[in-house]
């Protein structure tokens, strides 16, 4: 299933881990946010970064650079919703590719694919995604326990 040799998997893999210890790192101090991770930590996420929160990150954020804050915090976000997903289901996969955010998690016994970074890219790019992350992530558990 794995469309990445050994090497890619590492790659895929490192690069996840990276933005997940990012994650770590930058929004305690970013959204104020404590303790341990939880899905708590997306709710204030997306609280903080609706629609005009994220134009004015797009604007302060240069497109030939690619440690802008847009693009870090949205593969940071990726990241939140793989752990919390994760910390839910432990027996999801993730299915490395590269670039990493087209890694998937996968659960085995629903034969179900979660796309992770692309919930993220779609959250922050556009208007029209008025479903909040933490929701889908509570809709992707009940399909899974189902």
């Amino acid at each position: 299933i794995q469309p990445l040799n050994q090497e890619g998997r590492q790659l895929a893999a490192q690069k996840i881990e990276g933005m997940t210890h990012a994650l770590m790192e930058d929004w305690p101090a970013i959204i104020g946010c404590k303790g341990a991770f939880s899905i708590d930590w997306i709710q204030a996420f997306e609280a903080k970064y609706r629609y005009d929160g994220i134009v004015n990150l797009i604007k302060q954020s240069p497109p030939d650079n690619y440690s802008n804050s847009y693009l870090i915090l949205c593969c940071e976000l990726g990241a939140a919703i793989s752990l919390a997903l994760q910390s839910e289901f432990p027996q999801l996969q993730w299915v490395y590719d590269l670039p990493y955010w087209d890694s998937v998690l996968f659960d085995l016994n629903s034969h179900t694919r979660i796309h992770p970074f692309h919930w993220a890219m779609k959250a922050m790019s556009s208007e029209f995604e008025t479903s909040r992350v933490a929701d889908k992530i509570h809709s992707c558990i009940a399909l899974i326990e189902e």
